[in-house]
């Protein structure tokens, strides 16, 4: 989690103007690809050489990395050179008084995650279990996700620099998410789950960069706190959305079966993107009236 923010943080900062989401969108690629690829490696030399061996090779490369990035960013770089400390309450209240952050964190941020934990690592292999498929069979088909949402990554870090509409690709990608969940409704299961996964894998690959991208514009509004601070309660919010995803879902899914549960995922999914539009809609109405 530090790491993750800490590089964030260098590269809204330093990107060129006019590219911070496709910078941030790179990093979050750069992890997904990571962890798909370094899945499969660490499978196969764990299988071949053993777990001590597996462990000490990545071991050996994380130490690398840090000599490298050591080598590489300049000395003092970074986020939060000079600014006074603020408290953690305090933090926290100046972030969540600024409307956009909290209508992202709300109705963006934690609905993805909820979704991501729920659907993508909890009921999706459930419902190809049920199916007859192999676990073989069932990780190709979640591993569809990650392939899907590396390519939407960039493309949507690309319409985010491009159009200056980050907000509308999110709330667009969370509509997106929604319609994918209800696939049930009108294709068989065997084609509906996984179009579903393929569907959440681009739709929150879209809104993976324009989602950090905003951050130092509204860390640069009023009296909002840092982009380091901001990006680190977007974070926790997260991992919040991550946690509950999971037992939300299997509350759902002893309540009405696996059908119905995607249904109410995908309800969630659009209820809360077509909130955000309006929210963001009727705020930004607001402010130029009052302008």
């Amino acid at each position: 989690a530090v790491v993750t923010n800490a590089c964030q943080v260098h590269l809204a900062q330093e990107a060129p103007h006019g590219r911070v989401a496709r910078s941030l969108g790179g990093f979050t690629a750069a992890v997904m690809t990571g962890a798909v690829c370094g899945t499969a490696i660490g499978a196969v030399l764990a299988d071949r050489l053993g777990f001590r061996i597996t462990y000490g090779l990545s071991a050996l490369l994380v130490l690398g990395i840090a000599l490298l990035v050591w080598r590489q960013v300049a000395p003092g770089g970074g986020a939060g050179g000079g600014e006074p400390h603020v408290g953690l309450w305090r933090s926290a209240r100046a972030a969540f008084a600024e409307p956009r952050f909290t209508l992202l964190v709300v109705l963006a941020a934690i609905p993805a995650k909820v979704l991501l934990g729920g659907f993508i690592f909890f009921l999706a292999p459930l419902q190809l279990q049920e199916l007859g498929l192999s676990q073989a069979a069932i990780g190709r088909n979640v591993m569809l996700y990650g392939f899907c949402m590396v390519p939407a990554i960039a493309a949507g870090a690309w319409i985010a620099d491009r159009s200056g509409r980050g907000e509308l690709i999110i709330a667009g990608a969370g509509v997106l998410n929604g319609i994918g969940l209800m696939l049930p409704m009108w294709l068989e299961p065997a084609l509906a789950l996984p179009g579903a996964i393929i569907v959440t894998g681009i739709a929150q690959g879209l809104a993976a960069a324009p989602m950090l991208a905003i951050i130092p514009s509204i860390s640069r509004a009023g009296a909002a706190p840092s982009s380091a601070t901001m990006l680190s309660f977007l974070r926790l919010a997260e991992r919040v959305g991550s946690v509950i995803g999971p037992p939300v879902t299997a509350s759902l899914l002893m309540l009405g079966g696996g059908q119905r549960t995607m249904l109410a995922l995908g309800i969630l999914s659009l209820v809360t993107a077509l909130g955000y539009g309006l929210a963001l809609l009727v705020h930004r109405v607001r402010r130029e009236d009052a302008a």
